[in-house]
């Protein structure tokens, strides 16, 4: 089974062109002929919201509203606890020209950064040379 994932922060609410751009790929008949499992990771830009995969959503996983009803919530529960994060998952119903998809959507609540991420920017310094104090004032850096 062919598994993409997109990572994007218009996982759920489309701000520009890339929103266009994934749900028309993720519509075509081409795509979904090769691609049998998409995900869309992406922020999770309203931590509050009633609706956070927007209204066409359905939450599987969100701890923090006590639903587990994702065959991955043992899973999910674990990467939570071990990076301090909380995530929300579920599936979303994309629209094109009468073409209908349902992909994955994982959100990771990035309003407060996990305690270990200093340790990972330290990681990515000493494995791959990056420098993190460089970009830092991006918040796009950040984020991802």
């Amino acid at each position: 089974m062919t598994t993409l994932v997109h990572v994007t922060h218009e996982a759920v609410q489309q701000a520009g062109g890339i929103g266009t751009v994934l749900r028309g790929l993720i519509t075509a008949r081409s795509y979904r002929a090769h691609c049998q499992r998409t995900i869309l990771l992406g922020p999770l830009t309203e931590p509050d919201s009633a609706q956070p995969l927007g209204p066409d959503g359905e939450i599987l996983y969100d701890a923090s509203r006590s639903i587990r009803a994702a065959d991955v919530a043992d899973q999910l529960s674990a990467v939570e606890r071990k990076f301090g994060v909380r995530l929300v998952y579920g599936r979303r119903l994309l629209t094109q020209d009468g073409r209908r998809a349902s992909p994955e959507i994982l959100l990771v609540d990035v309003s407060r950064p996990p305690e270990r991420l200093n340790e990972f920017k330290r990681d990515l310094f000493l494995h791959f040379g990056l420098e993190s104090h460089r970009y830092e004032h991006h918040w796009e850096y950040e984020q991802y």
